[in-house]
């Protein structure tokens, strides 16, 4: 499937079509935040346009729907172009994969981490139009069409707001207590986990999760593959990625297998699902 630039981005002239960035008026270029250590997609488009290399930027990401879905989940993990990150989501969005699936994420600058919550508040927006925030800026924020001009500046100062109340409370509590968000509804993104959440992550990163990948690789040796298919790396590889994504779907199976129907294109039972992560969850426990 074949799609233009995304309209959003504010960088391609289409006929007819509405240019969301395209002719913002000066003050919605100037918001709040912009005085903050993160810009906006706002401003990054206009920046952009001024580049020399914006056609070549343009067919890249006219080249994003051809990618693999895991492949645009490493490139936005390792990506230093914030707006090419918010290019990425928007396709992965397109596809129905969850802010949560695109794990690890990226916050390697306060920038990356405001596009990866930038991408959360979309996904959710998206899909809970008529969602009762607590507080009136959120309730402001859901509004706007999402990715236009004005939710852009919305999304931004609310954003701000949430940064400047950091230092007594994480940013994820400000956002979902503001938004109302259900501890369902903080499952499935990125930047806004609940504790009980944030510390079921912790088994798929750092050293505990180097440690996992370790014994499953020395039990795939000690236990080769009976089809001898595979190798014991990719038998390894393959229990620590069905681990990950139960553990990104909260430990349910159904949604591990819709889930991993979504990175990998394959369709897996619940049973031999079940029947691999019970291997993995007796390997991690020796």
């Amino acid at each position: 499937m074949t799609t233009l630039v995304p309209p959003c981005l504010g960088l391609e002239e289409e006929s007819g079509a509405q240019q969301e960035l395209g002719s913002v008026p000066a003050a919605l270029l100037r918001p709040e935040c912009h005085a903050q250590v993160f810009k906006s997609i706002t401003l990054l488009a206009a920046e952009r346009r001024l580049q020399e290399d914006l056609g070549h930027w343009q067919s890249a990401v006219r080249g994003l729907p051809h990618i693999g879905t895991q492949t645009l989940i490493l490139r936005l993990s390792t990506s230093s172009d914030a707006l090419l990150m918010w290019a990425i989501h928007l396709e992965l969005d397109h596809r129905g994969v969850p802010p949560c699936l695109r794990w690890p994420g990226n916050a390697h600058t306060a920038q990356a981490e405001f596009i990866t919550w930038l991408a959360d508040l979309h996904w959710f927006a998206k899909r809970h139009p008529q969602h009762d925030a607590q507080h009136k800026g959120w309730r402001n924020l859901l509004a706007q069409a999402p990715a236009t001009a004005k939710w852009h500046a919305h999304a931004c100062r609310q954003y701000a707001y949430a940064e400047r109340r950091r230092g007594s409370r994480s940013l994820s509590h400000w956002c979902a207590q503001g938004l109302a968000l259900t501890d369902v509804q903080r499952q499935e993104l990125m930047t806004l986990p609940t504790r009980s959440i944030e510390a079921s992550r912790r088994a798929i990163q750092g050293e505990q999760w180097a440690k996992l990948k370790e014994n499953l690789v020395s039990h795939a040796s000690a236990h080769p593959d009976r089809s001898g298919k595979c190798n014991p790396d990719q038998v390894a590889s393959r229990r620590a990625a069905m681990f990950r994504v139960h553990v990104l779907a909260g430990g349910a199976i159904s949604t591990t297998s819709r889930y991993w129907t979504l990175l990998t294109g394959q369709r897996l039972s619940r049973q031999a699902i079940a029947k691999q992560l019970a291997a993995v969850e007796a390997i991690a426990g020796k």
